[in-house]
């Protein structure tokens, strides 16, 4: 099973203000193709719904961000994904 992972407050604050500043809305194409992902995936992650690790990482990727600073995982959850082999 894939790990999945949803955005902090704070990490939606700072992607917020990423996908102002690219000029994209919270559901812009744009950002899915730049993502890889499908507009449903970007509406999920902004509902805070946990979405694949991989799916996560690009959204964040596709604004210059860490994920790991967007991601309301503590790092206990890190620490765990980790043993589970999962690349954080």
């Amino acid at each position: 099973m894939a790990a999945t992972v949803g955005a902090s407050k704070s990490g939606l604050n700072l992607i917020d203000k990423a996908r102002k500043f690219k000029g994209w809305n919270k559901y812009d194409p744009r950002w899915a193709e730049a993502a890889t992902v499908s507009v449903p995936t970007l509406k999920r992650f902004w509902r805070g719904t946990a979405i694949t690790q991989e799916s996560f990482v690009s959204i964040c990727q596709a604004l210059n961000l860490d994920w790991q600073e967007i991601t309301n995982l503590g790092s206990a959850n890190l620490e765990d994904l980790i043993h589970q082999g999962v690349d954080v």
